[in-house]
């Protein structure tokens, strides 16, 4: 649904701003009803007026090709437009234009001063992204005690993610005090809002018992209510308590159980993890197989450790094919992305193979890397 405000210069006699207002609430009617032609033409000719709403939703119709083309460049133009109309939404918009450099060229300057000026006006988002460059020192001088004022204020504006940096910053004390009560005072609150984050920041602090009583066993409660909202992160590190027994009766099966859960949500340190699991039998049974599935899976998305591994599995033909060549292939492909154990692996290899074996394996392993890891034995 589009937003029904209208800001009109004051000269303007009260009968135009009658009509204008009636122009522009037809307009968002033909939108709601999916007359994006109308719409569109309706949302032009305010917008060619210098209506900042009208401005701001004819970028979100170019944004998303809605009864026009789709135009990132256009977008960007009219946001930029209704953000110098006043539109607050269209200002911090124009932060995030500005920040990424969509549809406009980036410019990280402009992106904090678009930001500026939204934050001065209430809009939590535009507080939270000032904060986050202040931080980071992007578009502006780095001031991590501003950033903290940046987020305290999102925070108490109702945003969660505020209070999670903010419990960051007195955690490690950059920009303030470092104070791990107040650390855990605000994971609280992002915690009482729901956030998994919190969840998983706060049960960091009871597992290592940070201004607080070490206590794993809430620790743990924390970490498996943000696994519940699907937070991989703290998967693996339940499956990581279960592995090692900490605080918990060590239970491979267990751990496997969380670091398939992990890999099922595409995690690549879950995918990982539980192909190590099923290579060494953590959790019951050896399954190469299975191991050389979750290793091709990520290692064709570029993890170095899973190709070595993959590697390995392929030279011993445990779950796959005996094949030297591939090994050898998978092996190169990991040293690129500077596994050190693929790299003396290949090393160990290379003297076994004839130099046109190993000319043909280097040829395959740039292959598989220029393909982007879609061309690999």
């Amino acid at each position: 649904m589009f937003k029904r405000f209208l800001l009109v210069p004051a000269f303007l006699i009260s009968s135009a701003v009658s009509l204008v207002a009636q122009d522009f609430d037809s307009a968002v009617g033909a939108y709601n009803a999916g007359d994006y032609a109308t719409a569109f033409t309706d949302f032009s000719a305010l917008a060619e007026q210098g209506m900042a709403a009208a401005q701001f939703n004819l970028a979100h119709m170019y944004l998303y090709g809605q009864g026009v083309a789709q135009s990132d460049e256009r977008a960007a133009y009219w946001r930029l437009q209704s953000a110098r109309n006043g539109d607050l939404e269209g200002q911090y918009k124009t932060g995030i234009n500005f920040l990424t450099g969509r549809g406009i060229e980036k410019d990280t300057e402009r992106a904090a001063s678009w930001f500026g000026f939204a934050a001065e006006r209430g809009h939590t988002g535009a507080m939270f992204q000032l904060g986050l460059l202040y931080e980071a020192g992007i578009g502006v001088a780095q001031d991590a005690a501003k950033a903290a004022e940046l987020y305290q204020q999102a925070g108490e504006a109702g945003l969660t993610d505020a209070w999670i940096n903010l419990g960051n910053l007195y955690k490690t004390g950059r920009g303030v005090p470092q104070d791990y009560v107040k650390a855990i005072e605000y994971y609280q609150r992002g915690v009482d809002a729901g956030n998994d984050i919190a969840m998983f920041n706060l049960a960091n602090m009871y597992g290592n018992g940070f201004g607080v009583e070490l206590d794993i066993g809430k620790a743990l409660q924390l970490l498996e209510q943000a696994a519940d909202q699907g937070n991989t992160g703290a998967m693996l590190q339940i499956a990581k308590l279960y592995r090692q027994g900490i605080g918990v009766e060590a239970d491979g099966a267990e751990a496997l159980r969380w670091y398939e859960m992990a890999a099922a949500l595409d995690d690549l340190e879950g995918i990982y993890q539980a192909a190590l699991s099923h290579e060494n039998g953590i959790g019951g049974t050896v399954d190469y197989t299975r191991a050389v599935q979750l290793y091709r899976h990520a290692a064709l998305r570029g993890f170095a450790p899973a190709q070595s591994n993959l590697g390995g599995l392929m030279y011993y033909g445990r779950g796959v094919d005996k094949n030297i060549t591939s090994a050898m292939v998978w092996f190169l492909v990991a040293e690129s992305n500077g596994n050190e154990t693929a790299s003396n692996n290949a090393q160990v290899l290379a003297p076994g193979f004839t130099p046109e074996e190993l000319a043909t394996a280097q040829q395959m392993a740039q292959t598989c890397i220029d393909s982007g890891y879609q061309n690999c034995p």
